[in-house]
């Protein structure tokens, strides 16, 4: 069931992704939204594999070789920055890109933390201000919501205030849940449990951010 979740986290965030965003192409609808599905599910399965690869190339067993989601999130998030830049340099529509690509972003989250509350793994070892509940039911809980708000912005058409809320949104619930555990990074690349998600997250959030503000 865990393994299933999973690969639900991959699976589903792209339908979301390439049914969103898939406008962007110039082809039949359908053929657009698996092309962009495509290259979203890409992403995600060579970030989820990163330690593996990285152990492999550097032939460490001190560093950890296990799916990550820290670089599931990593390498969708970088497919954004790259998608967007090209986007940007042709005239094509970013704000749109960034949209699909916040909500399918935080819909990734939820099986991710289902396969938690099921592994019973990555629970709080420091407590957050005024909060008791448990903190992978505060994180579906969270991501479900900005997954909502983002969705229904994107559905209204206010394409960069969906950007902000989900991708601004997932960066500072990844910060207060890192913190939360006491895993913020020292090394954001070869660490055993690296955050190397944050910076291109930051960079990504930096990017919506300047977006909406040139829309308003």
């Amino acid at each position: 069931m865990i393994l299933f979740l999973r690969l639900l986290s991959a699976i589903g965030a792209s339908a979301v992704f390439g049914l969103l965003a898939a406008g962007l192409l110039p082809y039949p609808w359908l053929l657009s939204a698996v092309l962009l599905a495509f290259a979203f599910g890409t992403a995600f399965m060579v970030g989820t594999g990163y330690r593996i690869l990285i152990a492999v190339a550097f032939r460490n067993p001190a560093i950890k070789a296990a799916a990550s989601w820290s670089g599931a999130t990593t390498g969708i998030t970088l497919f954004a920055l790259l998608g967007w830049w090209g986007l940007h340099l042709r005239g094509g529509n970013g704000p749109l890109f960034l949209a699909a690509f916040a909500v399918a972003l935080n819909i990734a989250y939820l099986p991710v933390k289902g396969a938690c509350l099921l592994a019973g793994c990555c629970t709080a070892q420091r407590r957050i201000p005024g909060v008791t509940a448990d903190l992978r039911h505060l994180e579906i809980g969270t991501a479900l919501a900005l997954a909502g708000c983002a969705g229904l912005a994107l559905g209204l058409g206010h394409l960069p205030l969906a950007a902000m809320i989900g991708i601004c949104g997932h960066l500072a619930q990844r910060y207060a849940s890192r913190w939360a555990r006491n895993r913020l990074p020292e090394n954001l690349l070869f660490e055993a449990d690296a955050g190397q998600e944050l910076v291109p997250l930051a960079v990504l959030s930096l990017v919506a951010l300047a977006q909406g503000l040139l829309a308003a």
